[in-house]
């Protein structure tokens, strides 16, 4: 996400960072960026600090009292030499980096694909864990029906094993009969 208050700096950020894999999504407002911010899925938000406005400040210090946004990266963009207190404020704010204007398109365009790719790669992860979670839950369900089934099988072999048992035990005993015994003639 890119948040310029000046049409010409959100052009500029935009050409900048007009890359093949990256969606740009641009806001020219803090009010409209907060929105944004809650409509898509943010890699990370590159926002540019006016010398006079405190926007920038404003979002980040609202993304970061965010459960959802809190994760997301900020980059920092402001004219000419910010004084400590102003670096100190944006990195308060949550920023990663806090970069001077006029800014270097290639440390800029590497920093955004650096946390674009570790998006990415998170995005990867909790899928992969969701997908893990489905795969222990399918086999807690196929265990539970083994050990059903093992139950039933159990109880159904019970009866017959015991009359078998019983046979066994009988022909088992001293003076029991060892199977059809032939007759005396008469």
């Amino acid at each position: 996400m890119l948040v310029a208050d000046r049409p010409a700096s959100l052009r500029s950020l935009e050409g900048i960072l007009s890359l093949d894999n990256v969606a740009l999504i641009t806001a020219s407002s803090p009010q409209e960026a907060l929105h944004l911010l809650k409509e898509h899925e943010i890699a990370v938000a590159v926002l540019d600090v006016e010398e006079q406005g405190t926007g920038s400040f404003e979002i980040a210090e609202r993304m970061r009292a965010d459960d959802g946004l809190g994760r997301v990266p900020i980059i920092f963009i402001t004219h000419g030499d910010a004084d400590n207190f102003r670096r100190f404020r944006g990195y308060e704010a949550g920023a990663v980096d806090y970069i001077q204007k006029p800014v270097v398109a290639d440390a800029l365009r590497v920093k955004t694909e650096v946390f674009c790719d570790l998006h990415r790669q998170r995005c990867q992860i909790e899928a992969q864990r969701a997908e893990l979670a489905a795969t222990a839950k399918a086999l807690h369900e196929a265990d539970a029906r083994k050990d059903r089934f093992l139950a039933v099988l159990a109880h159904e072999l019970r009866n017959p094993v015991a009359a078998l048992m019983s046979g066994l035990d009988l022909l088992g005993r001293p003076g029991a009969s060892r199977g059809p015994t032939k007759s005396a003639p008469r």
